[in-house]
């Protein structure tokens, strides 16, 4: 399993309570809008899009908050319809993942090896996970590429 400590970053973001299959709906609605934001107010980019979800509990069914971040400077000043936000240093256990965005190749090769992992290892999650977009083209491409982080104590 592999650990590290995310460094703490300021993020443009919009809030919603979702279920998993909901996430990727909305996402396709509220990334431009983000987009449009940091263009309408000259915002800097400072790295890849982050997902983070509170309270996933492994059924999707499950309403959860989840934040759509993009990572910015030169925030100071901005007055937009959305909100600023510094996200804390993250401590979590992830994994490198490669591939579509099926339940079965995403759980198979994502979600469940780790959860397995951090269950072994028998550290405890806080509720907070992440997925931290390096490359992304589509659902359904096998080339896109993303962490899965999710936070332990």
């Amino acid at each position: 399993m592999k650990t590290k400590t995310v460094d703490s970053v300021a993020v443009i973001c919009a809030t919603e309570k979702l279920t998993v299959p909901e996430i990727g709906k909305w996402s396709k609605l509220i990334s431009p809008l983000i987009d449009a934001e940091v263009e309408k107010y000259n915002l800097q980019k400072n790295g890849p899009w982050i997902f983070i979800s509170f309270g996933r509990d492994g059924n999707i069914a499950t309403k959860c908050k989840v934040d759509f971040c993009l990572p910015i400077k030169n925030c100071t000043g901005y007055k937009g319809a959305l909100k600023i936000m510094t996200l804390a240093p993250f401590c979590c256990a992830y994994i490198e993942y490669k591939g579509n965005m099926s339940a079965k190749m995403l759980g198979g090769l994502g979600y469940d090896p780790l959860v397995q992992s951090i269950r072994e290892s028998g550290k405890k999650f806080t509720g907070e996970s992440r997925e931290v977009y390096t490359k992304w083209i589509s659902n359904r491409s096998k080339d896109n590429e993303f962490e899965i982080q999710f936070g332990i104590i």
